[in-house]
């Protein structure tokens, strides 16, 4: 019954908050804590040897969640994102960006064409 009542005002926050493109303030609760990566603390500074995690409130997350998987299915849906795009994709790697780079590169060499790379940094 509990999981009920909480489903449907948990509901009723989240679709008003995508309505509004507005996320409740209260709710925006985030803590920051140093995680120490390797090496002695001593001869570091705090910011040269340790890295920031954010912990979030669970309706953050579950948010989160929800507009990335919005996002998701509608660009997937009106196929706004290129076929070449690997990144945050489901199901596309780095190394599907480099397979493909080298299969392009090797079929272009094969037909005796030119390639060109430039590295961008």
């Amino acid at each position: 019954m509990m999981f009920k009542i909480i489903s449907h005002t948990l509901t009723e926050i989240i679709n008003q908050s995508f309505e509004q493109g507005c996320f409740p303030e209260l709710l925006t609760y985030t803590e920051v804590r140093p995680v120490h990566k390797n090496g002695p603390k001593e001869e570091m500074g705090i910011t040269a040897c340790s890295y920031p995690v954010y912990i979030l409130s669970v309706f953050s997350k579950l948010f989160e969640n929800l507009a990335a998987t919005q996002i998701l299915n509608f660009v997937s849906k009106f196929n706004i994102i290129d076929k070449n795009q690997f990144g945050f994709q489901k199901r596309k790697s780095t190394l599907d960006a480099i397979n493909t780079f080298v299969e392009r590169i090797s079929s272009s060499l094969e037909n005796s064409s030119k390639v060109a790379v430039q590295q961008i940094t």
